[in-house]
Parts: C-alpha cells; sequence; structure tokens
C-alpha cells in the first residue's frame, strides 16, 4: 500500500458529477461532511468513499488527518488498515488516537502516545518497568475485557517495540517484538479472544520476516508456523510474498494457521499453464489449517496441472478435509510421481471420499508409484466397507512401495480388532511380499553355479 497520505488512490481528476438522484445526494457537500465524521461508519467504508472521486477523497482525508480521534469498529480490524493507520496517519499526525466503537463506546486508544513512550524507553535503553494490561482489574470498565479491536490495535503498534510488555488476560506477559522477531513457540497458547487479538500484530510481523527474500533464499523454504494468519493477511499479503519465490522454494509450511477457501485459492490457485509455478517444492504441510474441502480444487488443480512435480511429502491432517477433498486427494495421487509421504488424519471423510480407489485395478491401478508412508488415524466416518475399501487397493498394488501405516489403532499390535485391520494387514503381506521377493532373488542369485554364495542376511 503507498504510503502517500490520502484514502488509497492516486490524485487524478474524476468527474464529479452524477445523473442519478442517488449521486448527488452523496455530492452534496454537508451529506459528505456527515458520512466522514460520523462514528457510525466504519474506517473501512470511509476509506471506500475515499476512493470515490476527488471531493470524497479531500472530505474524507480533512476527517482522517484531522485532530479528532479516528473511530475504528470490529470490522475495521484488517492488516491493510492497519498498515493505513501506523504508516501513514500517525506518520501525519503524531498524537493520533483510535476510538474503538461497537455497539457502544469503549475509551480510546492513544496510538501516538504509546508510540511516542515505547521509542523513547528504546533510545534510552530503558528497562521493561510498563506493562500494556488488556485487563485491568483495577479500572471498573468491563467492557475492556472483551474489546478485541482495541487489543489488535495495541498489538499492532507494539509488535516493532523492542521495551513493550503486554500483560494476557490470563495473568502472563508476553514482549510483541520477541515475539515477532522468531518463530512462536508450540506451547504458545491464548485464553480469549482478547489475548488471540493482540498477538496477531506481533505475529503477522513475524510472516512478513519469514517471507523476506533473505530468509526464503537461506533455506529455500517458507515456515509460517502457528500465526494466526487470516484469510485477510494471506489474500492481501502473505500470498503474494509466498508465490514471489515460488520458483525456488522447497518447502512450504503452514501449520496452525487461520486461513480458508480465499487464502488457499490465493496461495495456490495456477496463474499460468506453461511452465510449473512450484518446480522444486518438495514438502507442503497445511496440518491444522482448516482450509476446507472447497479449497482442494485449487490445491489439487495446481497438482495436477503439473505445478509441484518434485512434491515428496504432503501433510494434510486436520484440514477439514471432507469428502470431497479427500476425492480429489485420491485422483490426483496419479499426478504426483514423486510422493513418498501422505497425511490425513483427522479429517472428516469416509467411504465417499476413498471412492477413488475403487476403480484402482486392471491395467490402469497404479495409484502412487513411490508412496511409502500413509497416515488416516482419527477418521471417524470411515466405516468397516470403506477400510475395505483402501485395503483391497493395497493388496491390488495400487501402492507398491508402501510399508508404513497409521489408522489410528493403538491396539493393533496387541490383538485387538480395528475397522482399519484389512488396511494393516494388506500392507503387513505387502511388505511380507517384497521381503519374500527380495530372498527369492538372492536365493536364484546365490544357487547360479558361476555366483559366489552370499552371505545370509537374517530376519523374515
Amino acid at each position: 500500500m503507498s504510503g502517500r497520505a490520502n484514502c488509497g488512490v492516486p490524485d487524478t481528476p474524476e468527474n464529479v458529477s452524477g445523473d442519478s438522484a442517488g449521486a448527488a445526494l452523496i455530492l452534496d457537500p454537508s451529506v459528505l461532511d456527515a458520512l466522514a465524521t460520523s462514528p457510525a461508519l466504519s474506517l473501512s467504508a470511509k476509506r471506500a468513499l475515499g476512493d470515490t472521486n476527488r471531493l470524497c477523497r479531500e472530505t474524507v482525508r480533512k476527517y482522517l488527518f484531522g485532530k479528532e480521534p479516528v473511530v475504528v469498529h470490529d470490522v475495521d480490524c484488517t492488516v491493510a488498515n492497519a498498515h493505513f493507520v501506523l504508516h501513514v496517519l500517525l506518520r501525519a499526525n503524531p498524537d493520533l488516537t483510535l476510538a474503538v466503537r461497537n455497539d457502544t463506546f469503549y475509551p480510546t486508544l492513544g496510538l501516538g502516545e504509546i508510540a511516542k513512550k515505547e521509542n523513547e524507553r528504546a533510545a534510552a535503553h530503558s528497562a521493561r518497568d510498563f506493562k500494556y494490561i488488556l485487563w485491568p482489574p483495577a479500572v471498573n470498565q468491563p467492557q475492556l475485557k472483551t474489546c478485541p479491536t482495541r487489543a489488535f490495535w495495541l498489538g499492532h503498534v507494539l509488535a516493532d517495540k523492542k521495551r513493550a510488555l503486554v500483560h494476557l488476560t490470563n495473568g502472563t506477559s508476553f514482549s510483541p517484538f520477541n515475539m515477532a522477531s522468531k518463530e512462536p513457540r508450540i506451547e504458545t497458547k491464548v485464553d480469549s479472544d482478547v489475548d488471540a487479538a493482540v498477538m496477531a500484530g506481533p505475529l503477522f510481523r513475524n510472516a512478513l520476516l519469514h517471507t523476506t527474500t533473505e530468509r526464503v533464499l537461506a533455506n529455500r523454504e517458507v515456515r509460517l508456523s502457528k500465526l494466526q494468519l487470516n484469510d485477510d493477511a494471506v489474500c492481501h499479503v502473505i500470498a503474494n510474498r509466498v508465490r514471489d519465490h515460488a520458483a525456488i522454494v522447497k518447502e512450504l509450511s503452514l501449520p496452525g494457521n487461520a486461513f480458508g477457501l480465499p487464502g488457499a485459492r490465493a496461495l495456490f490457485s495456477p496463474r499460468t499453464m506453461h511452465k510449473p509455478e512450484w518446480p522444486k517444492l518438495k514438502r507442503l504441510n497445511l496440518t491444522c489449517t482448516p482450509v476446507g474441502p472447497r479449497a482442494y480444487p485449487a490445491i489439487c488443480g495446481a497438482i495436477a496441472a503439473g505445478h509441484m512435480p518434485l512434491l515428496t511429502n504432503l501433510y494434510l491432517g486436520n484440514t477439514r478435509l471432507g469428502d470431497i477433498g479427500a476425492r480429489l486427494v485420491f485422483q490426483t495421487l496419479s499426478h504426483m510421481k514423486a510422493l513418498k509421504a501422505l497425511h490425513l488424519n483427522g479429517n472428516p471423510f469416509g467411504a465417499e471420499g476413498v471412492s477413488p480407489l475403487k476403480t484402482a485395478f486392471g491395467p490402469h491401478k497404479v495409484v502412487a508409484e513411490k508412496l511409502q508412508t500413509l497416515r488416516m488415524g482419527q477418521l471417524p466416518a470411515m466405516d468397516a466397507d470403506a477400510w475395505k475399501v483402501v485395503g483391497r487397493a493395497v493388496m491390488n498394488g495400487s501402492f507398491p512401495e508402501l510399508f508404513s501405516f497409521d489408522g489410528g489403532a493403538p491396539g493393533a499390535w496387541r490383538g485387538e480388532a480395528h475397522p482399519c485391520d484389512p488396511v494393516m494387514h494388506a500392507v503387513r503381506y505387502l511388505c511380507s511380499d517384497r521381503l519374500a521377493q527380495d530372498h527369492k532373488k538372492r536365493a536364484e542369485k546365490a544357487l547360479r553355479a558361476d555366483a559366489p554364495v552370499l552371505p545370509f542376511e537374517g530376519g523374515a
């Protein structure tokens, strides 16, 4: 986004006249003034109004760049608005104050005052002697406890402040700058929407740091694990930064984020059919990111179109795959010539999802030539008949290299029955058959008169 002091559009002449009564009404200066100053209109709506034409832009700019607090609503918590407020409004008005509004007015948040204080403390190398408390117990304002919007803006303004310390609602404290300077720890947890909102800013800054050219070139990988990246962040910023490096990335790790269908489309929908977009990608990890079944046409479409020819590891556990998504994945397996590991744990698909394996017989029975590891644990919708479909596919050679299977049966090795037993036994048979064939070749070679006697390697 441009850092110019406007509402997001260039200063070019527009026709400010309108033929309809509605157009004439909105161009009336008194109406524009009322809209620009109305606290009921969100910041996003005012910025959109400012993009209409020059008159609207000048009117909205007069309000946004004035001395009165800028009113923000819940719907204004987007990365585009955060960039506009922090990099345009705050620079133009160092005393900027936000008034957070939902159903009633909440206390104002002096972003300018906070930024000044943190900059002074950083310059003086002051110790962390001040905490930004999200849940002030001594203040009789219950709305502060349930104001994620206020926390969102606080987190974004503190994301690059080295000395800041935030006191969460559960009593713990964290440094936004430290969180934004390294990958968050796996044990990072939040107890409320307010805590999640204040962490959104530092985690988004983390995503920006991990998608810089220098960071990607260092290991040829993009790791964005557990960063709470939603569709807004992915569609407007992160997807483009990731795809700018698609030609060199070997690993794309996106587990534990919050984006769904729009984010997945922004990341994976093919832009060209002439050459692979991800020619070196080997590992794709979407574990615990709820992309949903409708996102898989974009993901599987990119694979089927040959955009990931070297993909060896595909992790899709707990992605709300569904029958539609599972069916697409199994149909696309034949296009993944190098795939060695496939994880589908914890998804709500059943017999319909594995139905493509029913036709994986005859001259076209090979589904995944090099697949070695298959994880299908915690699939409550898979009944006995569905597991038999997978077992028959294994027995008929659809996965000729498969040797490791997990069906989520903790008692299988103790002889306890489980619906996935047909697959377990089929995999054991496949492994035993491969071992028997290997011993047969060794025996035939050893029995030839001109061949040296080979040492026997135990194991049957």
